[in-house]
């Protein structure tokens, strides 16, 4: 074997690095163990102990030299499928920047134009800019974009000369600068939610934002934070000198209330009169310079943080900004608190008896980032805003602002954002900052402050710059901010998915229990087949794939599915595969009498090619079904390619490193049990002479698929219709006819109504006003009001859909429209890609003909069972993303299979060159026929575990696959060479030329 110490290397390399990245996750998985001990049971409990070890600092905790926040982002990630949770997808109409940017420009090419490319873009992936651009030179040729978008806004970009092809680069770039703001805006609204790991995407399609927040438990919420618009304001600002005091008489008072607390309502009552009749503002405070001075948080002055929290309710959470002598600094910012707090110190502040301390015109608006100098990254800064208008509104808004970008100063480390703000910003602004100086005025955005920059001078003109200590990533990000006022329409949610934790969990138990039996299956066959000797090196190698899957994974941070457990059980069925080929040639060179280490040797050389063919194809497939997948199917897709990575990388190598360390012991090797030593040998079927029974049978089948595609057609799911479903699980067994006429009553149709996994469980799915945006509270609300009374009723509708809501998802007509097209693409990119693989690889067209045409016939095969069966099988068989994901799949798997035949009559041609075509095709697959159904059962094994125990969510999925892998196994055999031999020209049937 060449290049041994490169290969052991390689692995040593590869099974490091896999300890290493496997290592966080077990970290992780003990404090998580930890936090369910504690909370023995309560939710709430167990995240609160998450959070609390998420703000130690690498002192306090610390794994490899990380924080336990830093060994979250490095475990191994979960899809929202395993762990509950929300995904959403977004969308900036690029349709309403056009008409915000053309100040919605009345005319009528211009609005002619829009509405057709809005149709296009149905029917299309195309860009919705390109198709606009298009279709308004249909319309009229001679029009000019310019006199559409020469906008006082855009008028050093565009004007009068400016050719369509130059305001269309321009507008490209406004499009993507509007859509970039959209994500900065939303990437810092997701911060808010406090879920450990969130994801946001920008997807291909533009303008669409994809939304991963694991753990969320009210997809309400997330939904109006997500989809507001940007609220960019500008506040006047109190000094920290100026609300110091009034937090030391909230303090105060604060601890008289809780101090009688016991006491009557009207003890309290005169309590708080008193308080803020009789405590006057220079003594509260002095008496908190005192109490800081004094510096009460020792031991000498309180035994715990917790003591000094009871005598000092609102200090004890809410850190004043002083210096070390217990002077407060000059800016907005009065105080910091952990994000824990942060509730905690907002309700005391509105408490009337707190509020009314403070002047009528202050609000408490909190830091969007956490305090620049706070290593741990948990406070959060609370800054006083000074209310100057009669309605409440701040004195300017984001919509002034016209240009932003970061620049250098007269240093070029000092880094500064310049601002550009149009004729009515620009008076407003002289004015504020004319009123302000050496005072702060405060950037608002959503609620939250994104910088407080001091004033120095009055401001004149429009122009400014922004000074702050920035880096630059600070200054890029603030700019953003500056122009997110610009923002012409909120991002509408046009998908979401909601995942309840209990669903997670018990899709955690089904995968892996799956998982481990299939493993099981196949380590108990490989033994049983090839004898416990040579079974056993595979099954090592089957560990360490499984192994180096789990630890790129890992290191890729790469997120595994429920289909991602599918993906991996299944590629240790097709990992098998390659031992299946090598061992079966070792046993072929064997009975040729050759000694053991030179059939092993032999037997590795002469399995390589038809090895890498094969999963080549398969792999290809993988790629097509990542490119074009989302969500949990690219988590599927993610785990097929690595795992025939890693499978191809310990069945060729690891195998033949044990196999010559076992030599060089002269140790007894054997690849074959009694029972097994001769099976499917010497086989002499006429396949070729039985191809027209079996032309017979596969037409006769996809005829009937074809007529049931059009008398029944297929159980399209809302992926290519659009729709909402909801999985409910009730306490007892429900009839679905009983749910369903109760939600048509309140729905104003009649809704699908299907038993999902158990006769307490259904899937509901409508189209209820699928087409209009913002009414999932509306709809959810409807779906309380219809099933409560099947629960009882006692709860409220929030509870309800906690408890007994499991999973939802919504899926918008824009989203259908381009699945629907991803879908075509995907499986016709696969078909062609492999046709010409194997044109390239055989160099003759009959070859990628017979293997194209039998994939076809695959994928017929399948849509045809579906058709059929659907609404009989006791399980969903919708068509649906993870149905084309499994097509795609099969076509993998059965073109693997195919070209394994193909590779042995590409070897036996040359060899059998003067007898006829025919009788040299039946030979290669006579010799491939033990190969074939080993394969094929170890897979199928491996599949059928998935099927039992994998849970109803994957089981349609699966029956796909199981399905695909029998028919992939029949084609492979009895249709491609076939077809193939068909093609081939008369003359060459005969006798191949010398």
């Amino acid at each position: 074997m060449q290049n041994k110490g490169a290969i052991i290397v390689l692995a040593v390399t590869l099974a490091v690095v896999s300890v290493y990245q496997l290592s966080f996750t077990a970290a992780t998985y003990k404090v998580k163990s930890d936090a369910r001990k504690y909370a023995m049971g309560n939710l709430e409990k167990e995240i609160a102990y998450i959070d609390s070890m998420s703000t130690l600092t690498k002192d306090q905790w610390s794994f490899l030299g990380n924080t336990f926040k830093e060994c979250l982002k490095k475990e191994l990630n979960l899809g929202l499928d395993l762990k509950g949770g929300m995904n959403v997808i977004l969308e900036v109409s690029v349709e309403d920047i056009l008409r915000a940017m053309s100040n919605y420009n009345p005319d009528k090419t211009f609005n002619e134009a829009l509405s057709r490319a809005r149709q296009r873009h149905l029917q299309t992936q195309g860009d919705f800019l390109t198709l606009f651009s298009n279709a308004f030179s249909e319309i009229d040729p001679q029009a000019r974009l310019a006199s559409i978008f020469g906008t006082v806004e855009l008028k050093d970009k565009i004007n009068f000369n400016s050719t369509n092809e130059d305001v269309i680069k321009v507008l490209e770039k406004e499009v993507d600068n509007a859509i970039n703001n959209a994500f900065n805006i939303l990437r810092t609204r997701i911060d808010r939610f406090g879920v450990t790991q969130p994801n946001i995407t920008q997807l291909s399609t533009k303008g669409r934002i994809l939304i991963e927040l694991p753990g969320v438990n009210n997809p309400q919420r997330v939904r109006e934070l997500l989809s507001g618009t940007a609220s960019l304001e500008f506040w006047e600002t109190y000094e920290n000198s100026e609300i110091i005091g009034y937090l030391a008489q909230a303090n105060d008072l604060l601890r008289e209330i809780e101090a009688n607390m016991k006491k009557s309502a009207d003890s309290v009552k005169a309590v708080a009169g008193q308080a803020k009749a009789g405590v006057d503002t220079v003594a509260g405070e002095q008496d908190l310079l005192n109490l800081i001075k004094k510096d009460t948080t020792s031991a000498a002055e309180a035994e715990s943080l917790e003591q000094f929290t009871a005598q000092n309710p609102l200090f004890g959470i809410l850190r004043p900004h002083v210096d070390q002598q217990g002077n407060p600094l000059p800016g907005s910012l009065i105080g910091m608190a952990s994000f824990r707090d942060t509730a905690k110190v907002n309700a005391y502040l509105k408490m009337n008896q707190i509020r009314a301390l403070f002047p009528r015109d202050v609000r408490f608006f909190w830091s969007q980032n956490p305090y620049k100098y706070d290593n741990s990254k948990t406070f959060y800064e609370l800054h006083a805003i000074k209310v100057t208008t009669r309605d409440g509104r701040p004195p300017l808004d984001g919509s002034v602002i016209t240009a932003a970008r970061p620049s250098s100063g007269v240093i070029s480390s000092d880094i500064k954002v310049d601002m550009v703000m149009n004729a009515e910003g620009a008076k407003t602004w002289a004015r504020l900052t004319r009123e302000n100086l050496n005072r702060c005025i405060a950037v608002v955005l959503d609620g939250y402050v994104r910088s407080y920059p001091r004033v120095a001078v009055e401001i004149t003109g429009g122009n400014s710059e922004i000074t702050g200590d920035f880096t630059l990533e600070e200054a890029q990000d603030l700019s953003n901010i500056l122009l997110s006022g610009k923002l012409p329409a909120p991002a509408r949610i046009v998908s979401d998915t909601v995942v309840g934790p209990t669903l997670g969990k018990e899709a955690i138990k089904s995968g892996f229990t799956s998982f481990a039996i299939a493993f099981m299956l196949v380590l108990v066959y490989m033994i049983f087949y090839y004898s416990r000797k040579a079974g056993l090196i595979s099954d090592v190698a089957l560990l360490g794939n499984v192994f180096l899957m789990f630890g790129v994974l890992a290191s890729l941070n790469a997120v595994l599915t429920l289909p991602g457990i599918a993906g991996i059980v299944l590629t240790m069925g097709m990992a098998v595969d390659a031992n299946v080929l090598i061992y079966e040639r070792v046993r072929e060179e064997l009975r040729a009498g050759k000694g053991i280490k030179l059939a092993i040797a032999d037997g590795y050389k002469r399995a390589y090619s038809a090895i890498i063919d094969s999963n080549v194809t398969t792999l290809l497939t993988g790629i097509v079904l990542y490119v074009f997948g989302t969500g949990p199917i690219r988590g599927f897709a993610t785990t097929l390619v690595i795992g025939i990575l890693t499978s191809l990388f310990t069945a060729i190598f690891i195998t033949r490193l044990i196999f010559e360390a076992r030599l060089k012991r002269n140790a007894n090797l054997t690849f074959s049990v009694p029972a097994t030593a001769n099976l499917l040998k010497n086989t002499k079927i006429d396949f070729l002479g039985m191809r027209k029974y079996f032309y017979a049978f596969s037409i006769a089948v996809t005829v009937l698929g074809i007529g049931s595609l059009f008398v029944r057609g297929l159980n399209l799911g809302i992926d290519f219709t659009g729709g909402r479903t909801y999985i409910i699980r009730f306490d007892q067994p429900v009839k679905t006819a009983d749910v369903a006429g109760r939600l048509s009553v309140v729905f104003g149709e009649m809704p699908q109504v299907v038993t999902f996994g158990s006769e307490d469980q259904v899937k509901i799915t409508t189209k209820y006003k699928i087409n209009q945006t913002g009414v999932e509270d509306e709809v959810e609300t409807l779906l309380y009001n219809g099933l409560k009374d099947m629960t009882g009723g006692s709860l409220g509708r929030d509870e309800w859909l906690s408890q007994y809501r499991k999973s939802s998802e919504t899926i918008g007509p824009t989203i259908a429209s381009d699945i629907k097209i991803k879908a075509v693409y995907s499986v016709g990119i696969a078909l062609i890609i492999i046709f010409f693989y194997i044109f390239l690889r055989f160099r003759n067209w009959q070859y990628g003909f017979g293997a194209v045409a039998s994939l076809f016939h695959d994928t017929l095969f399948v849509i045809s069972i579906y058709s059929l069966f659907w609404g009989i099988m006791p399980f969903s068989m919708e068509i649906d993303q993870a149905f084309i994901a499994a097509i795609l799949t099969v076509i993998g798997y059965s073109v693997n299979d195919t070209v394994i035949v193909f590779d042995r009559m590409r070897e036996y041609l040359p060899i059998y060159r003067k007898r006829p075509l025919r009788d040299v095709l039946n030979l290669a697959m006579n010799a491939t026929l033990s190969r074939t159904i080993n394969t094929s059962l170890t897979t199928l094994l491996t599949v059928i575990a998935i099927f039992i125990f994998g849970g109803a969510v994957i089981r349609g999925f699966i029956f796909a696959l199981m399905i695909g892998i029998l028919v992939g196994t029949y084609s492979s055999i009895f249709v491609a060479a076939s077809l193939m031999y068909d093609t081939t020209p008369a003359r060459i049937k005969q006798a191949l030329p010398e």
